[in-house]
């Protein structure tokens, strides 16, 4: 695990607003949405797709099904953008699945305990493609305070 310092990013996808039973349905179904949106959006370039956690609110929470983009560009129906300035993360790769992320968050966050470095709540988790079965992804955490970001 290690401390990294993100850029700004520009993602584009899906807002899923969702409880945790229903995550894994939601997810995939946005994911297949924004999937048959893409030709349209970037139709030469391969995505770098990224599910965002962005907050919770009561027992629901929210995120951004989504692909990175380079620029802002004109926002299709459906579709929302959201812009994430410069921030912090406590960076970890993992192996593909739900229960192997959920393993690395709580050992990330058991980590940063240790260390006594505040994480927020946000969360990022890059991979090269839609489909879950991919072997490896990028997750990070922010540290605390979690950059606010913004719909564009």
């Amino acid at each position: 695990m290690n401390i990294v310092t993100q850029p700004e990013i520009l993602l584009l996808g899906v807002e899923v607003s969702t409880t945790a039973k229903q995550l894994p349905s939601n997810i995939a179904s946005a994911r297949q949405f924004l999937s048959s949106n893409l030709a349209t959006i970037a139709p030469d370039n391969e995505p770098i797709w990224v599910d965002a956690f962005l907050e919770y609110q009561g027992d629901i929470s929210r995120y951004l099904i989504s692909c990175q983009i380079t620029a802002q560009v004109p926002i299709p129906d459906a579709l929302r953008a959201v812009r994430i300035p410069p921030a912090s993360y406590l960076h970890h790769t993992y192996e593909s699945g739900m229960d192997k992320m959920k393993k690395t968050l709580d050992a990330m966050h058991d980590w940063a305990a240790e260390e006594h470095i505040p994480l927020a709540e946000f969360t990022l988790d890059f991979s090269e493609h839609k489909d879950e079965a991919e072997p490896d992804h990028e997750l990070f955490i922010a540290l605390q305070p979690a950059p606010q970001w913004q719909w564009i």
